[in-house]
């Protein structure tokens, strides 16, 4: 036994829905804000409801989705320090 993917067709994406998937999850122009928002953008575009947990497993495999989320900030942080900072570096 090897520990390769599954590379078979899905029962339950198809090459369409496969195909806008890959072109929403690149959009630079309106991406996707979430797994929750593909699942309810899949129903709405393809008439199809998929399970949360399978469609964000899919995205996972096939296109190396993550969720990205914003660290803290630290409580000592110096606004005024950062913004002397922006000014007095070069900016390309």
């Amino acid at each position: 036994m090897t520990d390769l993917p599954n590379n078979r067709p899905s029962k339950i994406i198809s090459p369409e829905i496969h195909d806008a998937l890959k072109v929403k999850v690149s959009s630079s122009d309106a991406p996707l804000l979430g797994y929750w928002e593909a699942q309810q953008w899949v129903e709405e575009k393809f008439g199809i409801k998929i399970n949360y947990h399978w469609l964000r497993k899919y995205l996972i495999t096939h296109f190396g989705t993550k969720l990205k989320s914003p660290r803290k900030s630290h409580y000592q942080k110096d606004e005024q320090a950062i913004e002397a900072f922006f000014k007095t570096t070069e900016h390309a």
